[in-house]
């Protein structure tokens, strides 16, 4: 499977979480609601087969592949938050001054993307063990 598919799907499922938050669907992040267990799921799942079907090209690639198609996703939670202050409806489930929100979503953005390049790096190894 192609890479960009990959990138695509997580892009899609980010966005469609974010879109059940901003129209009141689902709850803000920080509620750890249902449907965000559910979503936060399916990113590790996707995540994690990045990993496995890239696992021969190395542990190095499969990281940084990891590594990008979390950024995708955080471009996307960025988005919306955005447009959530712009609709003055919470994404992230806080209430903060601007100065603040930028904080944490830089910290939250960078976490993410480091627990994505775990994730991929560990599917990817656990695949090389197991296809030996």
């Amino acid at each position: 499977m192609r890479y960009i598919y990959f990138v695509a799907l997580a892009v899609f499922l980010a966005a469609l979480e974010m879109a059940l938050i901003l129209t009141g669907v689902v709850a803000p992040l920080a509620h750890k609601s249902t449907g965000n267990m559910f979503f936060s799921l399916v990113q590790i799942l996707v995540i994690a087969s990045v990993g496995w079907t890239f696992a021969k090209e190395g542990l190095k690639k499969a990281a940084i592949k990891g590594g990008v198609l979390m950024l995708a996703c955080v471009i996307v939670l960025c988005l919306a938050v955005l447009m959530g202050v712009i609709l003055k409806r919470p994404v992230l489930g806080m209430s903060a001054t601007t100065i603040q929100l930028a904080v944490v979503l830089i910290l939250t953005s960078a976490v993410n993307i480091v627990i994505g390049v775990f994730i991929a790096t560990g599917a990817a190894w656990l695949a090389a063990k197991i296809k030996k």
